[in-house]
């Protein structure tokens, strides 16, 4: 009896012995390795590198038109000359995509003062400045919105207190931030009618609040990126001369 005991204990041993048991993570252990100028070059990935950042080099140098005058997103309360640059030239580029799909032009072209991320100074205009001012893959997209939804677009506007770029359209507003006037394409907005907006993905998809723009009467995606849409526009423009022409004002 005591050997069937012993065989037994051992083979209890030996089959706890040979369980399998899972790893589990105790700790985690990081060292931060900061990336500068102290870190020597690699002779062998700088051999590899060099052709490629030439041709970027040159690329990004690339002259695409000339600039009369700097342009900036904060020299004026309401609007903007770099502003009004994009609107003007993303309004015209939207609908040359349009006229060719579908045979119809937007109204307006609106734009979000946050999305504009550098100035262009005065003199010629490269690569380096599209993507400046533009580093986001953000596309075209226009939307058919009715008359109660380009009401809401005015309100969002007039209390927003930024240059929000506009193109096609201009607002009056009186001291109190009331819209006092507002006309797209040179007539009273009727509020019976629908209007195509050309602008952003990221503002069709709620950027900024934007969220008037949601939920329109149609929906076009133009697969037309903002930066390509840009270097076309100038590439065919030999100086660029945009001034602010009170577009979007508050009356004292």
């Amino acid at each position: 009896m005591k050997i069937q005991q012993i065989v037994l204990f051992i083979t209890f041993c030996f089959l706890v012995g040979c369980k399998n048991t899972s790893p589990h993570l105790k700790t985690i252990e990081a060292k931060q390795l900061a990336i500068d100028a102290t870190i020597p070059n690699d002779p062998t990935i700088d051999s590899i590198v060099k052709p490629y950042q030439k041709r970027v080099n040159e690329e990004l140098n690339r002259v695409l038109s000339y600039s009369s005058k700097d342009m900036h997103k904060n020299d004026g309360h309401y609007e903007s000359t770099i502003g009004n640059f994009m609107a003007d030239l993303l309004l015209e580029r939207a609908n040359a995509v349009l006229e060719k799909r579908e045979n119809i032009k937007a109204d307006v072209c609106l734009l979000n003062h946050g999305g504009i991320r550098s100035a262009i100074g005065k003199g010629p205009i490269n690569m380096q400045h599209m993507y400046d001012v533009m580093p986001f893959e953000n596309t075209l997209v226009a939307v058919e919105l009715s008359g109660d939804k380009i009401q809401e677009m005015l309100a969002y506007l007039s209390k927003a207190k930024r240059a929000h770029p506009i193109a096609g359209m201009t607002i009056t507003l009186d001291k109190d931030l009331k819209v006092v006037d507002a006309k797209i394409g040179g007539k009273k907005i009727d509020e019976n009618k629908n209007y195509l907006v050309a602008t952003s993905n990221f503002l069709y998809q709620g950027g900024d609040n934007m969220h008037f723009l949601a939920n329109p009467v149609k929906y076009y995606e133009l697969d037309y990126l903002i930066r390509n849409a840009m270097v076309d526009y100038l590439q065919k423009t030999d100086t660029i001369d945009v001034s602010l022409d009170n577009r979007f004002i508050q009356r004292q």
